[in-house]
């Protein structure tokens, strides 16, 4: 805000209370703001407009300074520099650095200078006169060169180190004034969460220390890291030492913001082979056990030579069980991934397009934008805001999903207050969230009950992100049957070869290594998936690539981004790299790696899928081998290029060992030829295993964990509770399927009740176990069948539509729906539905008409439905569902039936009537010996029928209530029953022809006779 008339030429400087933790104190109040004189900064805007000759990129540079100059002046007048220093730095501003005398400052000083030089180092630089007043701002501290070492900011912005052991020592020494607060009680205790956790960091802080150093911490959630390096940014005279944090599992954008100057090495960089995997520092850090792998899993020599054959083994090793009850279209998908053409990725080159789309059409809309750091997403909507709020006049609101508002303030109250602040009546108002992926679970429940109460006609939302999980995807789900007029969408995106040229042009990149930095992007994507890479690293890439010797910045560039990955692997993809680019005139090695980079390189269109979404969309390459993983990877590559695929046998016999992780496995030196193939090393968690909310920690983490022996400590003597905890365990994992072996089956049947758990967890633990878990056994339990009561949780509870064909894509066929289907009837406890009860009353009775009628020959043993079992569907607790065909029913039977195909695919997928054909409901009827009393009234009557054990009165209630219960709905006699007119009144029994098969009728003198004037037609 700016305040000018002839008296009072000032700026007005607001400061953001909430972020900036700015609280009253009885001495100095509430500080609002600061009011600063336009001389301050007069003469070096005056001098950025000369030096455009006052034209309009003068004017842009003018108002650019300000910008930037105003929160710098704040941070400087807020911060706690004594006031002659503070005086001192805003003359230096208002001329331009030209001040003779510099401030006075003694030696012992040293905490008052670094703070001082940490501000003045954070002076704008946009013109000339700007550069040289940051240099004289800076110059006039004497800080020692050792000192600066642990007062550098990460790109000139954060101030966080992770440190080693010995740290601390070395800063006292160096007589800096350092707060320690030591965390290890608390840790042990469970005790303090990331916000009390967070709060109690920045509480050390004072106005004469600038130095936290944090120890006790073996971990750091990405949540707390980024709240504390934000805070570092805010206040850029502050730093926070955090000692012996392994942030390997760190989301790479936070580990970005750290400095990792005096960290310490991670030790799985230094193994090389077998044996380095059990010093006792690897161990420490990763544990590792041998795991066994199915042999059937691996290519034979034979297959090995003959690319038909490999092609043919991987598509039938990595298609998914059908037994689990896997997706029917996932199959279909399984027989593409080795075919031509083979499915390209599902992430889009190019997400502009789509979201202009969304955002400038007429419908409502609610969008995730979901790709890698660095792509672009926060950038572009940047870039948008102005066109939105001209064509489509929006009221734009924006906030920070990782903002540390959020530790004392709930994010309903913070989004209400965040859309009241400066809103526009009368206008549709855009929401956009970014960094949505910070957010709690609890926080984007909370967001999505928000967003569910208020969207619609005058409210948009954009939520950013850099990943999701399935979660994400289910809340998506069920946020569309609630706002059907809103259009909802889930734009996933990835960094293409064609963005990246884009970007390095707009940036003006030199031409030169254009093509070389869109190489390793590319290739290092493909390989280690999509965080591996950011537009951030153009720069950096450039500025490595004009080194002499850019080999081993550049393995260390790659190590950054992916730390899991070892460093064999890193020095093989930079030397194919290097040789590729001309670079490097000692040939690579011929490993494995080596290969797929070879191979990576040739998607030149950058269609295809990562090798870490390739992993994700072939659920059974994690029971192969690593390298059988990667080859098929190649595999699927190659076949895609039209590559010949014969002879990869040398390639084969050069591969390395590997130790198995989550996404590209690591690494060893050693050769695999001669070691056993059906077995090898994997990674370990070292946590605790008692504790569900560490183990979701480390799945989330990329951390591999041993199932089996988590159930030998834990869960084969203690049932799990928390079904919240365990289903986001679930949906976080990339092997679900291997934790819910190792769970018992009495622990999932008692997480899916609704005694135990909410519906909508049941509901997504119970298409989660459905999905991945193994066939019940029998052996064991009766009772205990999490398949079985999973199908019943999801058809009494799933707020979703569902069909005959849902229901058997999730049982995984027929014989699995009636198993389903006759456990419930025998086993299942529940039969309250909190889904609308007459749809699932229907979709039961059409399931159940589906198994009794359709034909079993072709399918599964060849064995048809038994009698028994055809009783049993209709019988006791199911008896009520029971219902006779209609003749239009009847008639849809039938033409299913003429056409020759009953299977239950076939039959599932039109309108299937609710209701029994006449043919199948004699033969139930037929076949039980007592009257079912819950049966209705209609088919009790028609059972003592067919059992001669009606009276005429009963035959004429039927007659009046259901005649086509009576009549012969085959084709051969009709759809209508003549008239019946029989001439004999004796005391004789007389069938009648013309009625269903069967049927008979007593025409008795007296009684009987009045009992059949009730028959229209009769002649009695």
């Amino acid at each position: 805000m700016t305040f000018y008339d002839e008296d009072l030429p000032l700026y007005y400087i607001q400061l953001d209370r909430q972020r900036l933790k700015v609280d009253y104190s009885s001495s100095d109040g509430l500080g609002l703001g600061y009011l600063v004189h336009k001389n301050v900064l007069a003469e070096l805007l005056e001098d950025a407009s000369r030096c455009n000759g006052g034209a309009d990129g003068g004017l842009q540079l003018v108002r650019s300074l300000r910008m930037k100059f105003l929160p710098w002046i704040a941070d400087v007048l807020r911060s706690p520099l004594p006031s002659d220093t503070k005086t001192w730095i805003l003359r230096c501003c208002e001329r331009m650095g030209l001040v003779a005398v510099a401030p006075y400052q003694e030696r012992s000083q040293v905490n008052l200078a670094i703070m001082a030089f940490s501000l003045c180092r954070c002076c704008p630089a946009g013109s000339d006169a700007a550069l040289f007043l940051r240099s004289v701002l800076m110059n006039a501290w004497h800080v020692p060169e050792e000192v600066k070492r642990f007062a550098e900011r990460k790109s000139d912005v954060y101030g966080i180190y992770i440190v080693k052991p010995g740290t601390l020592q070395r800063m006292q020494e160096l007589g800096l004034r350092v707060v320690v607060r030591d965390f290890e009680r608390e840790v042990w205790q469970r005790s303090m969460d990331n916000s009390s956790m967070y709060l109690d960091i920045i509480s050390q802080f004072s106005s004469y220390c600038c130095f936290t150093y944090v120890k006790g911490l073996s971990k750091l959630d990405d949540i707390l890291l980024k709240w504390l390096a934000e805070y570092t940014r805010l206040h850029p005279w502050r730093f926070v030492y955090i000692e012996g944090v392994d942030t390997t599992f760190n989301f790479p954008e936070n580990r970005d913001r750290c400095n990792f100057r005096f960290a310490p090495a991670n030790p799985l960089h230094s193994v090389k082979a077998t044996e380095d995997l059990q010093k006792s520092n690897v161990t420490l850090a990763r544990p590792s056990h041998t795991v066994s792998y199915d042999p059937a899993m691996q290519p034979s020599p034979e297959d090995l030579q003959d690319g038909r054959r490999l092609l043919s083994c991987f598509a039938k090793n990595l298609a998914p069980d059908s037994s689990t009850g896997s997706h029917a279209d996932d199959a279909m998908h399984q027989e593409t991934m080795f075919s031509q053409p083979p499915r390209a990725s599902c992430y889009s080159a190019d997400f502009r397009g789509e979201l202009e789309e969304l955002l400038f059409g007429a419908a409502s809309c609610l969008v995730l934008l979901v790709s890698a750091p660095g792509a672009g997403k926060s950038h572009h909507m940047s870039a948008l805001r102005g066109r939105l709020q001209e064509e489509m006049q929006f009221d734009i609101h924006e906030f920070d999903g990782s903002s540390d508002i959020l530790v004392t303030t709930a994010l309903a109250e913070v989004l209400q207050r965040t859309m009241i602040s400066q809103s526009t009546m009368h206008s549709q108002k855009l929401l956009i969230l970014d960094e949505y992926h910070m957010l709690s679970d609890e926080h984007k429940d909370e967001l999505f009950e928000w967003v569910r109460a208020k969207l619609g006609p005058e409210l948009r939302v954009v939520l950013i992100a850099n990943r999701s999980d399935s979660k994400d995807r289910e809340r998506l789900e069920q946020l569309r049957p609630a706002a059907s007029q809103v259009r909802v969408a889930h734009l996933q995106t990835r960094l293409s070869r064609k963005r990246i040229e884009q970007v390095m042009d707009a940036r003006g990149n030199s031409e030169k290594w254009r093509p070389a930095v869109c190489d390793w992007l590319v290739a290092s994507r493909l390989l280690f998936g999509e965080e591996a890479v950011s537009l951030r690293l153009c720069d950096t890439l450039e500025a490595i690539l004009q080194k002499l010797e850019p080999r081993a910045s550049l393995i260390e560039l790659l190590l950054h981004r992916v730390p899991t990955v070892s460093r064999t692997s890193a020095s093989d993809f930079v030397d194919a790299y290097l040789q590729h680019q001309g670079l490097r005139r000692k040939a690579a090695t011929q490993s494995l790696v080596s290969f797929c980079f070879r191979v990576a390189l040739q998607d030149l269109s950058d269609e295809l899928c990562s090798f870490v979404e390739f992993l994700s969309l072939t659920p059974r390459a994690h029971e192969a081998p690593p390298a059988v993983r990667l080859l098929a990877w190649a595999c699927y590559v190659m076949n895609a290029k039209k590559w010949d695929l014969s002879g990869l046998s040398s390639v084969w016999s050069k591969r390395h060992l590997f130790v198995d992780q989550v996404n590209f496995p690591f690494e060893l030196s050693e050769e695999a030829l001669g070691s056993p193939s059906n077995s090898g090393p994997t990674f370990s968690w070292a946590g605790d295993p008692t504790s569900l909310r560490d183990l979701v920690d480390a799945v989330r983490r990329g951390h591999s964990v041993d199932w089996a022996d988590v159930h030998r400590k834990v869960w084969s003597v203690e049932h799990i509770k928390d079904s919240e905890l365990f289903a986001q365990l679930l949906s976080l994992s990339r092997t679900p399927s291997v934790i819910l072996q190792q769970v018992l089956a009495s622990n999932l049947c008692s997480l899916l009740r609704l005694s135990n758990t909410a519906a909508p967890t049941a509901v997504q633990l119970a298409r989660i176990i459905l999905q991945h878990a193994p066939v019940d056994s029998t052996s064991s339990s009766q009772v205990d069948r999490p398949r079985c009561l999973s199908l019943w949780t999801v058809i009494l509870h799933d707020q979703q539509e569902l069909g005959c064909v849902e229901l058997l894509r999730l049982a995984g066929g027929p014989s699995a729906l009636l198993e389903a289907v006759l456990w419930a009837r025998n086993w299942a406890t529940e039969r309250r539905s909190t889904a609308p009860a007459r749809t699932r009353e229907r979709l039961l009775q059409q399931t159940l008409a589906l198994l009794s009628c359709c034909s079993w020959k072709p399918l599964d043993t060849g064995e048809q439905l038994s009698v028994q079992e055809l009783v049993m569907l209709w019988t006791g607790g199911f008896a009520c569902l029971l219902r006779a065909a209609r003749p239009a029913q009847e008639r849809v039977w039938r033409t299913r039936q003429e056409s020759g195909v009953m299977s239950a695919e076939f039959l599932a997928r039109g309108e299937l009537p609710p209701a029994l054909p006449q043919q199948r409901l004699q033969q139930v009827l037929r076949s039980v010996a007592d009257l079912q009393g819950d049966w209705p009234l209609e088919v009790r009557l028609l059972w003592r029928v067919l059992h001669s054990r009606s009276s005429a009165q009963e035959v004429s209630k039927l007659w009046v209530a259901a005649p086509y219960m009576l009549q012969d709905m085959s084709s051969e006699a009709g759809s209508c029953a003549r008239a019946l007119h029989s001439r004999n009144r004796g005391f004789a029994w007389h069938p009648l022809p013309k009625l269903a098969a069967g049927f008979a009728v007593q025409h008795l003198s007296g009684a009987g006779e009045r009992a059949c004037r009730h028959v229209p037609g009769s002649v009695c």
